[in-house]
This record gives C-alpha cells, structure tokens and sequence, in this order.
C-alpha cells in the first residue's frame, strides 16, 4: 500500500531527506528534533511533502537516551 497520497508514476523519481537534530553524535544521543521532505530532485518548487516535529529531552530520557556532558 501506497503511504503517500502521490500517483504512482510520480513516485518514480521522488527523494526523501531526513534530518535528527541531536544533542551529541553518538548513537544514543538525546533526539530534539526529527524532520523530513519528499522531493523531486529536478524539479524547483517547494518540496511535496514535509514533516517537522520536536521530541522533548523528558521523553529522551526516559528511553534511556544521553546527553554529553
């Protein structure tokens, strides 16, 4: 099943680009932020499809996530 509301065909030639802002750049690093676009790469217009959310240090934590000193 198709996640993305695109037609087939035009999901032959789209990117996805992801981004984690994090406190360290270890693996286990505390995540603050998660971001992601879907895109054709030749083509100029603004990117199909976007996702931007924060993730709390908390909820890091708690998933015994770190931070670097």
């Amino acid at each position: 099943m198709n996640a993305f509301p695109l037609p087939a065909p035009a999901m032959r030639n789209i990117h996805a680009m992801t981004d984690l802002e994090t406190h360290d750049t270890v693996e286990t690093a505390v995540i603050l932020s998660i971001g992601c676009a879907l895109f054709a790469p030749h083509d100029e217009t603004a990117p199909m499809m976007e996702f931007y959310q924060n993730v709390t240090v908390a909820s890091n934590l708690a998933l015994g996530r770190t931070q670097s000193a």
